[in-house]
């Protein structure tokens, strides 16, 4: 089963408030163990950006800052019927309005364009690799607004490479499978490597159980040609 890992209202049930107090213990170790390393690439937390629809108070999905004009990549399916809609948070600025731009729904990938942010810096396409550079058991690393904890960083590994006719939306795509990286929220967000090279984008929770950390991520080089054929 695929779940879109966007962010859901739960309820406040004391099954929910373990299973969080759970994620929350596993997201404070992984901070504590990966940040003398990744704190090397902060620039890449820069880069990440939470995304809101409509008056939400808490983003529902994550995007990665391109560094060309204001741009942001994120999912298709975070902002379909909301291209108008939402806004971003980025560092210190808080609710920046934002439109979508361009979008595919064969790659699952979406282009925002956030006038403020056109003077910062982002992700160039030297910093996104292909799955060739890869290897299962890499450590990965993603900035993420999972459950609604802008900014937050995960460390997860590389379970698969080529994870093909899983995600029966996508059949096409054969996607990096990565554990520990997957949440509500987290949609959208960029997997890097330690040395900070953008190995793609999450899509997907995989399995029943939501949050269960078993993710797809769109590979490289889906972006590459995506971000190239509609960033001017």
């Amino acid at each position: 089963m695929i779940v879109p890992i966007l962010d859901m209202r739960f309820s406040l049930d004391s099954k929910f408030i373990s299973i969080f107090v759970i994620l929350l213990n596993i997201f404070i170790f992984n901070c504590k163990n990966s940040s003398s390393g990744f704190s090397k690439n902060n620039k890449f937390k820069d880069h990440s950006i939470s995304i809101y629809r409509e008056a939400d108070e808490r983003p529902i999905a994550s995007g990665v800052l391109l560094n060309k004009n204001g741009y942001a990549l994120t999912v298709f399916h975070a902002v379909t019927g909301y291209e108008n809609k939402i806004s971003v948070s980025y560092a210190n600025f808080q609710k920046l309005k934002a439109k979508v731009v361009a979008k595919e729904f064969l790659f699952d990938l979406a282009l925002i364009k956030i006038p403020e942010l056109e003077n910062e810096e982002g992700l160039e396409l030297s910093d996104i690799i292909d799955r060739d550079k890869l290897s299962v058991g890499d450590d990965v690393y993603q900035f993420s607004s999972a459950y609604g904890l802008k900014n937050s960083l995960f460390k997860g590994y590389i379970s698969h490479l080529n994870r093909i006719e899983t995600d029966i939306t996508y059949p096409q795509i054969p996607f990096i499978q990565t554990n520990g990286l997957s949440f509500p929220g987290s949609s959208g967000s960029g997997v890097f490597t330690m040395s900070g090279e953008c190995i793609g984008i999450q899509r997907a929770n995989f399995g029943y159980v939501v949050g269960g950390s078993v993710g797809l991520v769109i590979p490289g080089s889906f972006l590459k040609l995506f971000i190239t054929n509609n960033v001017q």
